[in-house]
């Protein structure tokens, strides 16, 4: 026995609480084993978030073009309807024009049209 009154061999309840925490310790700095099954998941997951981006900049883009079409269509509606059926005020038909051809969509359909003409030109 030993002074303490432990059986030789026996750490005794602060020395089994040391030698846990070393276990821990020991444990917590080994390299983590490779895991296929998470390697896996990960790949699945990326996988999905991209197509779930992918569907929401699509459904952005089409909801982009129901918009810019509806004020085209508007637009095309207050030159040729006669003053009777139109509702918007010139101030207003004004300010929808500002935003549709000094947006950068407007730059965008601009230089295309630009290019195409230069082309046919050629």
């Amino acid at each position: 026995m030993s002074n303490d009154g432990t059986p030789p061999g026996d750490l005794g309840p602060a020395g089994q609480f040391t030698a846990r925490f070393d276990a821990i310790d020991a444990a917590a700095h080994q390299p983590l084993p490779v895991d296929e099954l998470g390697k896996k998941e990960q790949r699945k997951f990326e996988s999905e978030m991209r197509s779930e981006i992918h569907r929401l900049v699509i459904y952005s883009l089409r909801f982009g073009a129901l918009i810019l079409g509806s004020l085209m269509v508007v637009r095309f509606w207050h030159l040729a309807a006669p003053d009777t059926w139109r509702w918007l005020s010139d101030s207003e038909v004004q300010s929808m024009d500002k935003m549709l051809f000094s947006s950068a969509f407007g730059g965008f359909v601009f230089s295309y049209l630009r290019d195409a003409v230069a082309n046919r030109n050629k």
